[in-house]
C-alpha cells in the first residue's frame, strides 16, 4: 500500500484475429517477477502498464512546473521499460459533468501496442487530493478513442475540482 506497487498484472487480448494472453505476478520485496514459467528480475517498486497510471496519481505537484518529466520503469512482456511522463500544466476543462480543474499530462507509450507514435496521449487528473483521471484521449492505428468521467461516488476526499456555478 505504502508504495503502490502492483502484485498481479493479467492481460487478454482477443481482436480481430490477435490473440495475447498474459499473467505476471510480482514479487515485490525480491525484485522478481514470474510470467510462464519465467523470473525476470526487476527494479524496485516496478510497475505494470495500468499500475504506472495509478501510480502517477501519488507524485507530488505541488511545485511541479510546466515541461517537468516523470520517469515510471514499468514491466511489460518480458522487458523493462521506462515511461516518461510529461507535465503540461493546469487546465481547466468543459465535461459532461461541468468544468473541471485538471493536471494534464502526457505519458509516453510503446509505440509496438497498437501506437504509431510515441506520444499519442493525453491525460487529465483532477486538481485536488483525489486526483481522478477526468478525461484520456488518444490517438490509435484505426482512429482515435476518448475516455471521460462522467460520474463520481465514494471519493475519500470531497470533489474540490469542480468549478462552482
Amino acid at each position: 500500500e505504502e508504495a503502490i506497487v502492483p502484485w498481479h498484472f493479467m492481460r487478454d487480448v482477443y481482436e480481430g484475429g490477435y490473440e495475447r494472453n498474459e499473467s505476471i505476478t510480482f514479487n515485490q520485496y525480491e525484485n522478481k517477477a514470474y510470467t510462464k514459467g519465467e523470473i525476470i528480475p526487476t527494479t524496485e517498486n516496478i510497475q505494470d502498464i495500468i499500475s504506472a497510471f495509478y501510480f502517477v496519481r501519488t507524485l507530488d505537484y505541488s511545485n511541479v512546473k510546466h515541461g517537468d518529466k516523470f520517469d515510471i520503469n514499468f514491466l511489460f512482456k518480458d522487458s523493462i521499460y521506462v515511461a516518461r511522463i510529461i507535465f503540461e500544466g493546469r487546465e481547466t476543462i468543459k465535461t459532461k459533468m461541468g468544468e473541471i480543474k485538471t493536471l494534464r499530462f502526457k505519458p509516453q507509450v510503446l509505440t509496438e501496442e497498437g501506437f504509431e507514435q510515441s506520444w499519442p496521449m493525453t491525460l487529465w487528473i483532477s486538481d485536488d487530493k483525489n486526483r481522478i483521471p477526468v478525461l484520456f484521449e488518444t490517438r490509435v492505428i484505426i482512429g482515435f478513442a476518448k475516455i471521460e468521467l462522467v460520474r463520481y461516488y465514494g471519493l475519500k476526499n470531497p470533489f474540490n475540482a469542480k468549478k462552482r456555478p
